[in-house]
C-alpha cells in the first residue's frame, strides 16, 4: 500500500537505480499485473547478452546459475521494434565495479562491459 494514499500497489512498475552511493527509484502506476517476460516486453529497448572473453555466447542464466570465468563481456543491442533509436544515443552509462561512459564522440567504445568474475558476485 502507498503510504501517501493508501492505494494498493502491488502491480506498480519500479525501477531502482543505484547511482552514487544510493538508490533513485521511479514508479510507473498501474493497474495491470505484468509478469516479467510482459514487462520486458513492454519495456525493455534493448537485449544485453553474455560473452566469454573469446567471443562465444553465454546462454542465458537462470535463477540459481553461475559462472567462473576470469571476465564477461556483457553487450547490449536495440530490440527489432526500436532498431530506429539506436542513432539517436547521445551518450551511455555503464555502471558496476568499474564505470564506464561514452557520448556521441566514442560511442562505439562502449558497446560492452566487462566483468570480472574470479569471485562471487551478484549482478543486474
Amino acid at each position: 500500500m502507498d503510504p501517501r494514499t493508501n492505494r494498493d500497489m502491488k502491480c506498480d512498475i519500479l525501477n531502482a537505480i543505484y547511482k552514487e552511493n544510493h538508490y533513485e527509484v521511479s514508479i510507473t502506476e498501474s493497474d495491470v499485473c505484468y509478469d516479467l517476460e510482459e514487462l520486458e516486453n513492454l519495456y525493455g529497448m534493448v537485449e544485453l547478452k553474455l560473452y566469454d572473453k573469446e567471443g562465444r555466447e553465454i546462454e542465458k542464466l537462470e535463477n540459481t546459475d553461475w559462472l567462473r570465468n576470469e571476465e564477461i563481456h556483457v553487450r547490449y543491442s536495440f530490440k527489432e521494434k526500436y532498431q530506429e533509436y539506436e542513432g539517436l544515443v547521445e551518450s551511455l552509462l555503464w555502471t558496476g565495479e568499474q564505470e564506464k561512459s561514452c557520448t556521441t564522440e566514442n560511442l562505439n567504445e562502449c558497446n560492452e562491459y566487462i566483468v570480472n568474475t574470479e569471485e562471487i558476485k551478484n549482478v543486474v
